[in-house]
């Protein structure tokens, strides 16, 4: 950036407000005879390549800035919670805009919040502020030291706090002068745009589709790097969240052939010499091949990254289709003569109905979490260990109806009617919440690359 481009950004930056705490400076409409091409924010003219650094979000979890946004249009700005009009106006002013977006358009986009009071913005008032104007809005804080380091890195002056007679946080009202502009940062971890205080919707309305065309120029997507043919798809193991563009072209998952084969194995091992019935043989079939059509292309792909409603239907298949045809297919001699194994004793104190009931349900709803849900759909080894979650509690659950454990009498039909009923009602819960909630709960199917034109919400509430 050149020296005079350089001022010319800090003046913006800093505004009338920074000298007087207040965060206020006067009306500034956008010059539109500054920046390059047809934008009408400042357009920088030399963009340079954001610092990398981490800080903590709202949720208490690390947020490593340049891969977390990668290619994401990301639109970052330092501000303050208790900003009496600067920090507010600014992102109900992008709120509105990114609302008027088409749904694809909006999910390319990523906002993110900065502190600059982190005395005082908790990560709970953080949040709840942030969630005025949009739940998808990051909220990031640290200490005041690292963040003005970080708007260092983004040639933005440094925030100062009033001073006042006590500490910062400690009850007396401060303000805080900061730097006013929005940045937005392509997803090649470049600055491209500064949007200054006084910025209209029709300004953003108007630069959104020049700065998704420049990100979706420059940023590569993800599994680009792979080499799976010139698919640009990097080979998986097993079925997880990529970010990659869904585009209906099969892909190979071999850890799931390799689990169905493993599956197929165990069986023939258990049944060696207990002679199962071709009835027996094809109901384990029937489970066997349920399982792999629930964690292969293209219901496992698209449960694993992309739709909440395919996941759900993952969850069916794993959980409660096929667990009672697997058990049905155990011959009963087989069970006979693993009545005496340390396995079967775990089994036997499991398959009570009201432990049966407990231990599925508590599986049910911490693999419905949405902390859960988003931290394990991430990598091959959370999605794998949510699959195996389900596979293992639907088998404790389906048990003491379909087989008892042999020294176990098999349970009154009264009991195993009232046992399905309670655990109809108790699944009925978790899925009225994603019924009727107004906002997506996981952000996993909320910012995946959209499949159809079915958006988040109505996915949701598809899968409820």
């Amino acid at each position: 950036m050149t020296a005079p481009r350089l001022a010319a950004a800090r003046a913006v930056a800093c505004g009338v407000g920074l000298a007087a705490f207040a965060c206020a400076s006067p009306d500034t409409a956008i010059d539109r005879t500054e920046g390059t091409g047809e934008l009408r924010g400042l357009a920088l003219e030399q963009p340079f390549e954001v610092p990398e650094f981490t800080l903590t979000d709202s949720r208490g979890r690390r947020f490593d800035f340049r891969p977390e946004t990668a290619g994401s249009l990301t639109l970052l700005f330092f501000g303050y919670t208790h900003c009496p009009d600067i920090c507010p106006v600014q992102m109900a002013v992008l709120r509105a805009a990114l609302d008027d977006l088409p749904y694809a358009d909006r999910r390319e986009i990523e906002v993110v919040f900065v502190t600059t009071d982190p005395a005082r913005d908790t990560p709970d008032r953080l949040r709840s502020w942030l969630d005025l104007f949009d739940a998808s809005f990051v909220g990031l804080s640290g200490e005041l030291e690292t963040v003005n380091e970080i708007q260092a890195g983004f040639h933005l002056p440094p925030a100062q706090i009033e001073e006042t007679s006590h500490p910062p946080g400690a009850g007396e009202p401060y303000f805080v002068g900061h730097a006013t502009p929005i940045v937005a940062v392509t997803g090649d971890g470049v600055a491209r745009a500064l949007y200054p205080s006084g910025v209209r919707q029709t300004d953003w309305r108007h630069d959104f589709p020049l700065l998704l065309r420049l990100n979706r120029s420059v940023s590569k997507p993800a599994g680009e790097a792979g080499t799976n043919g010139d698919s640009g798809h990097t080979m998986q193991w097993w079925c997880a969240a990529q970010g990659i563009p869904w585009d209906w072209s099969w892909r190979p998952y071999p850890g799931v052939w390799l689990f169905v084969a493993f599956l197929c194995l165990a069986y023939r091992v258990f049944t060696r010499g207990a002679a199962p019935s071709r009835v027996e043989i094809a109901r384990f079939a029937g489970g066997a091949l349920t399982l792999w059509a629930a964690l292969d292309w293209p219901v496992g792909a698209l449960g694993s990254g992309y739709l909440a409603s395919v996941h759900m239907v993952q969850f069916l298949l794993i959980a409660l289709l096929a667990p009672p045809l697997i058990i049905a297919g155990l011959p009963r001699a087989a069970l006979e003569r693993a009545r005496r194994g340390r396995a079967t004793s775990v089994l036997g104190f499991l398959a009570r109905p009201l432990i049966a009931l407990l231990f599925f349900h508590t599986i049910v709803i911490a693999t419905h979490w949405p902390e859960v849900v988003d931290g394990l759909m991430a990598s091959q080894a959370g999605s794998l260990a949510l699959d195996m979650a389900w596979l293992g509690g639907g088998l404790v659950f389906w048990w003491p109806v379909v087989s008892p454990i042999p020294h176990r009498p098999r349970f009154p039909l009264g009991v195993r009617i009232c046992y399905l009923i309670a655990s109809t009602v108790l699944m009925t819960l978790p899925y009225v919440f994603l019924t009727f909630a107004e906002l997506p709960f996981y952000a996993t199917y909320e910012l995946a690359p959209p499949v159809g034109a079915l958006s988040a919400g109505e996915d949701q509430r598809l899968a409820g």
